[in-house]
């Protein structure tokens, strides 16, 4: 928990097609914080949110704060997590498989004000945009 560094993946995608890495933030939320006791859910809250909103430049990210992108995920404290296990899955264009790794305790995700995700399905709405610096 230094505060000179970020949380977060760096390969651009480049290995997509072999392995999705995109619950590291429910693992901090579930290993890291509930199970480890290493930070504070506030603190790894912080590092997934404002902390790289920040360094990115994005000024209406990061913060529920009047103005902002309301981009939001609500989550159970005591359950949110990874699944124990890698599980393949066939949906890259033309159906090809990868593996990956599915979140727990995620109730909804808010995108741009448009319910995204709710407790446990696709809703269909298409509220996200693209991010430039």
């Amino acid at each position: 928990n230094l505060p000179n560094t970020l949380v977060g993946l760096g390969d651009g995608g480049a290995h997509v097609d072999v392995s999705c890495d995109a619950g590291y933030t429910t693992y901090l939320l579930g290993h890291w914080v509930r199970e480890r006791g290493v930070m504070s859910l506030e603190a790894a809250v912080k590092k997934i949110t404002s902390e790289p909103a920040d360094f990115l430049g994005f000024k209406d990210r990061g913060r529920i704060t009047m103005g902002n992108a309301a981009d939001i995920v609500v989550f159970d404290e005591a359950s949110v997590g990874c699944a124990p296990k890698l599980e393949k899955a066939n949906d890259l264009p033309g159906g090809l498989p990868r593996l990956m790794v599915r979140s727990q305790g995620v109730d909804y995700t808010i995108v741009n004000g448009s319910v995204a995700w709710e407790n446990g399905v696709l809703t269909g709405a298409r509220a996200g945009k693209v991010l430039r610096t």
